[in-house]
């Protein structure tokens, strides 16, 4: 048993890439390298739904959050940042009460909310949030922008889903959860 002869060798790389390995939870290594590569792009096993309920949407913990961001930012706009751009303590309080997402060691006491980088998932939303362009910082304050309130409308809590995943999954720097 050696290597195909040159020739055939394409075609049993193609093979090979088209067929399903146990190793990747039966992906074939092509599908699996859209997942990595291009999570929700077309050739993806990920797709989302065109057409999903709202009360499909309810049960998203981060979009919840984002809206409720998103909100917070139209109310206090412009909202004032730390000197070194997180946000206040006041409004991590806000966002964390809301219960959308808990995280264990501020649940169990193990430490408190005093800065955003306390909560990851606010960190995220921080991050995700600017990435996609709901908000801009200007002269350190954090600013709704016209797409961010656009997004926040009802009508368009699909549209804001679908750029707040594909920018969390495309462009956040998912190393900034390694601590």
């Amino acid at each position: 048993m050696g290597l195909p002869s040159q020739p055939d060798l394409p075609a049993a790389l193609h093979r090979y890439n088209e067929t399903p390995q146990p190793d990747l939870c039966a992906l074939s290594p092509r599908q699996m390298h859209a997942l990595l590569y291009q999570p929700l792009g077309p050739a993806s096993v990920v797709q989302l739904h065109a057409d999903l309920p709202n009360d499909v949407l309810d049960q998203i913990p981060f979009l919840r959050l984002t809206e409720a961001f998103l909100r917070l930012l139209q109310r206090e706009t412009p909202l004032r940042l730390t000197p070194l751009g997180a946000l206040p303590r006041k409004y991590l309080r806000e966002l964390y009460a809301s219960g959308f997402i808990l995280e264990e060691g501020l649940e169990t006491g193990l430490f408190t909310l005093s800065r955003e980088i306390d909560s990851l998932a606010i960190t995220t939303l921080h991050q995700t949030t600017r990435l996609a362009g709901l908000a801009r910082l200007v002269r350190g304050e954090l600013l709704l922008t016209k797409k961010g309130a656009q997004l926040l409308d009802p009508a368009h809590r699909l549209a804001l889903w679908a750029l707040v995943l594909d920018t969390f999954t495309n462009r956040f720097l998912w190393a900034s959860h390694d601590g």
